[in-house]
């Protein structure tokens, strides 16, 4: 928000989000993680596997018409990522030098499979696609009760792209394996109870749908239901550079020894000096606990 004067609020104030009012009397004390210093950094998945045979009863009937409205209707088509990769490199690098076992996972590496597969990583960093599917009641008339119900529920309509993702939303997804589309429902059964950051560092990955007394249903609330102790997320699509600038900013202060509120804030700051309107550092988002 912009002030008379023509600064923000974020050069005055120190602001922080909450999921919905039951955290503000609920608020858990803060504690220094103790586990080991892990981190999982996933960066430019492989979206459009080649030469795979078309099956697409490997898609779940209460999903494929989701998916479908998707690619069909709006025309989503997963372009390459090689900006995500560089900063996934260039954080991972930061992490080392301070000591972190990194695991970074690029390419046709970058699936589904190995996020699930996941166990407490202090720090998980996902640079991909992501996507809200915002009409909950398209094509309401002509598809069936389950289609209906996938649409009616915003942890299934917001999602994460991974290896294999294009294929299934063309419907000729890789056989045994998972489709690439990892959505907010299965994002809360991950194995998360002891990460302390989750980076969300894709488009869109903050919109869900509001619910009355429980704040934002989608995947910030999926991670957090998860176990992750802070999410960063995005609001609207962002610019490949600027995401770079402000994750390695971000990264740089926290593990200089900065609360994450604090490295998150002077990240914003650093991107403003840059490129001054909102549209730039306003993408981003923090959400959790963020004092350590």
């Amino acid at each position: 928000m912009r002030r008379p004067d023509g600064t923000y609020l974020l050069d005055a104030y120190d602001l922080t989000l909450v999921s919905n009012l039951k955290d503000l009397l609920n608020k858990p004390k803060e504690s220094v993680p103790t586990g080991p210093k892990t981190a999982f950094l996933l960066g430019n998945p492989s979206f459009n596997l080649l030469n795979l045979p078309a099956d697409t009863t490997a898609i779940p009937v209460s999903l494929r018409g989701l998916y479908r409205d998707a690619a069909d209707d709006r025309g989503l088509k997963l372009s390459p990522l090689p900006g995500s990769e560089k900063e996934v490199k260039s954080i991972a690098a930061l992490l080392q030098k301070n000591g972190w076992t990194v695991t970074v996972t690029l390419g046709k590496n970058a699936s589904e499979e190995s996020v699930k597969k996941e166990r407490s990583p202090r720090v998980m960093h996902l640079a991909t696609h992501g996507y809200f599917l915002e009409d909950e009641h398209k094509n309401s008339q002509t598809s069936s009760f389950q289609t209906q119900y996938v649409g009616q529920n915003p942890l299934l309509r917001s999602m994460l792209f991974f290896t294999g993702a294009q294929n299934t939303l063309d419907h000729a997804p890789a056989p045994g394996r998972e489709d690439g589309i990892l959505t907010a429902y299965e994002a809360q059964n991950l194995h998360l109870e002891n990460t302390d950051l989750v980076v969300l560092s894709a488009c869109n990955t903050g919109l869900g749908k509001i619910e009355n007394g429980e704040g934002v249903m989608g995947l910030q609330r999926a991670f957090q239901v998860a176990g992750a102790k802070t999410v960063i997320m995005s609001l609207w699509s962002v610019d490949d550079a600027v995401t770079q600038l402000l994750m390695s900013t971000f990264y740089e202060n926290w593990l200089a020894g900065k609360s994450k509120a604090v490295a998150f804030r002077a990240a914003q700051q650093r991107v403003k000096e840059k490129y001054p309107q909102p549209f730039f550092w306003g993408a981003f988002v923090l959400v959790g606990r963020s004092e350590e």
